[in-house]
């Protein structure tokens, strides 16, 4: 599978690695982010700590409580269109992700797809982390579909690391470094 438009690594881009909880977005880009040699971004950094708590009492971020959050992730990107970056970030609305078209900068989407069942029990053995397993119907119902959006590639995310990395490489026709 490859990407739908011209993308040239020599110029700057942002790689988001998007995404439901539990779908191994912040693992993947990591991975990215070192192999390439680029700026990793944890979107999840980006939350306010309301937020954070609003989501680990089992409540939903409503579109008007991701406002900021989405506001001070693209603000950070647009700070330096000039260096490469990969982000770990939801993505789950389209409209936030028209956000990101604009900022200047090549933005190539990696949607990580993995059913319900394996995300359950991924959710439910990391420790540490803010999101209960309990919201993850609510992602999946705020996940709005990449299928008409031509920058973004879907990967199946239930395999091992490394081949999910090998399929991303393959997309997007990257160099191994």
């Amino acid at each position: 599978m490859t990407i739908g438009h011209n993308f040239d690594e020599s110029q700057p881009f942002v790689l988001i690695v998007m995404g439901v909880s539990g779908c191994g977005k912040t693992t993947i880009a990591k991975l990215l982010s070192e192999k390439l040699s680029i700026e990793f971004v944890e979107a999840d950094d980006f939350h306010s700590q309301q937020s954070k708590d609003h989501m680990a009492k089992g409540l939903p971020l409503t579109d008007e409580m991701r406002e900021p959050w989405i506001k001070a992730l693209v603000s950070y990107l647009s700070q330096d269109n000039k260096t490469s970056k990969v982000l770990a970030y939801s993505g789950l609305r389209k409209k936030h992700r028209a956000r990101f078209r604009r900022l200047g900068m090549p933005c190539i989407f990696i949607h990580l797809v993995v059913d319900q069942e394996e995300l359950q029990q991924r959710i439910n053995q990391r420790e540490n982390h803010f999101m209960p397993s309990s919201l993850l119907a609510s992602q999946f119902a705020a996940l709005d579909s990449t299928s008409t959006e031509t920058d973004v590639i879907e990967i199946d995310a239930a395999k091992l690391p490394q081949n999910i990395i090998a399929e991303i490489y393959t997309a997007l026709d990257l160099r191994p470094r």
